[in-house]
């Protein structure tokens, strides 16, 4: 298994930082809940990170993707999101989850490359950027 952080901002950045930019924010191995985050009102909002290479792969097939989120309510109001991959340059989305007024991860996981449909490859991962939709 390879874990792989965000290094960059994507081709959108449509969320708020608390500080810095938005892929700073959620780089960290180790969630620190109000330190550092990314905001959002708008329904619609896109965040996507360009993302390292995977590093621990020699010659292994890659049977999925995962995209973990951590992200919470900050109102009364229900928020939903969804995941975001980006294997090319078409945001490709999740199902919904809905938020709690507690942090708490949510994955999404993607067995196939959901722009063509066939096993991901090294170079799909390596190319894709990953990301954050607030849909409700």
């Amino acid at each position: 298994m390879d874990t792989i952080m965000p290094t960059g901002a994507g081709a959108t950045t449509a969320w708020t930082p608390s500080t810095g930019s938005n892929y700073q924010n959620v780089d960290d191995t180790d969630i620190d809940d109000d330190s550092t985050y990314n905001s959002e009102a708008d329904v619609n909002g896109v965040d996507t990170y360009a993302f390292g290479n995977l590093t621990a792969l020699t010659a292994a097939t890659i049977h999925a993707v995962a995209v973990n989120i951590c992200s919470r309510n900050d109102d009364a109001d229900t928020h939903k999101h969804k995941a975001i991959a980006r294997p090319a340059s078409t945001d490709r989305e999740s199902a919904e989850f809905t938020n709690t007024s507690s942090y708490k991860i949510y994955q999404a996981i993607w067995a196939l490359n959901p722009e063509d449909s066939a096993a991901w490859e090294e170079a799909d991962v390596n190319g894709s950027e990953f990301g954050i939709k607030l849909t409700a």
